[in-house]
């Protein structure tokens, strides 16, 4: 009841966490709000000034909804924003994460945005893997990290292996050894085709 007395007064990315919960909780009891909702997300997503926090928060919206005639256009503008140099999304860890399961989950349900979906992912997974070697070898040195990021970085990649059954390591070591951090001269489509292939031969 609060969330539907105050789901106006908020701004979009915080109506589509409020939604989110409202469908997993009531169901077709919100279709009317739903539908309201997914109005303002369409008329957004070309808003120059949206964020990958709406961008993110709306893929999860579809997602959940059943909607995918606009997942394509969310995609596409959050491989514009993902950091071609880190992997990241908006410097955030949790932000990252949460996108990488999410993309997870469009490439487990509609494989034909695989091409978009991959380079992402793939790009996300080699931080979040550099990250944890950096946490582990630095660690025992008395070097401070936040709790919430590493446990991040050990969500995003045990939902890789999880879902594409395939272990992160060889993923890594499968990119030659100077994949320590992404290579932006690395030809994406080359990169996804061979990754795709190697996952392919390991089911």
């Amino acid at each position: 009841v609060w969330i539907e007395e105050n789901f106006d007064k908020q701004d979009l990315p915080e109506q589509l966490l409020a939604m989110l919960v409202l469908i997993r909780v009531r169901g077709k009891d919100v279709q009317k709000t739903q539908a309201g909702l997914l109005s303002k997300v369409i008329k957004d997503i070309d808003n120059f000034h949206s964020t990958c926090l709406f961008f993110s928060r709306a893929l999860d919206f579809l997602l959940e909804s059943g909607n995918t005639k606009n997942i394509q256009p969310i995609l596409l503008k959050l491989s514009k924003l993902q950091d071609t140099r880190t992997g990241q999304w908006d410097k955030n860890h949790q932000r990252t994460a949460s996108i990488v399961v999410s993309l997870l989950a469009v490439r487990d349900r509609y494989r034909e945005y695989s091409d978009i979906v991959y380079p992402m992912i793939f790009k996300a997974v080699v931080y979040f893997r550099t990250f944890i070697r950096e946490f582990e070898s630095r660690y025992q040195q008395g070097h401070k990290f936040k709790a919430s990021d590493v446990a991040d970085a050990i969500w995003a990649l045990q939902r890789f292996e999880t879902e594409l059954s395939f272990p992160v390591d060889e993923f890594i070591y499968s990119l030659g050894p100077s994949s320590t951090t992404w290579r932006p001269s690395f030809q994406v489509d080359e990169f996804t085709i061979r990754i795709r292939n190697i996952i392919s031969a390991n089911r």
